[in-house]
């Protein structure tokens, strides 16, 4: 199983910390991907302190359709909302 937590760039502290819960729990769960799905990705976004445990989970590259659930703090593009 995949789950992808979607932030619209990496540079958006506010709508990580929405998701940051979800992924201090994402440990505890064997045989699952995490990734957070960031179409933007700021140069610079690994050093930055908050994302100090989470960011080799960041990509760019992994469409949102390739994940069997995702976590989004507000809307997608496309007008999808919430979870699907």
């Amino acid at each position: 199983m995949r789950i992808g937590y979607f932030l619209r760039h990496s540079g958006n502290l506010y709508y990580f910390e929405s998701i940051k819960p979800y992924l201090d729990r994402s440990g505890s769960f064997e045989g699952i991907e995490h990734h957070i799905l960031a179409p933007q990705l700021m140069p610079g976004y690994e050093a930055v302190p908050e994302y100090e445990d989470d960011a080799p989970l960041f990509t760019s590259d992994l469409p949102i359709g390739d994940c069997d659930l995702v976590f989004t703090p507000r809307s997608v593009p496309g007008g999808l909302r919430g979870f699907w």
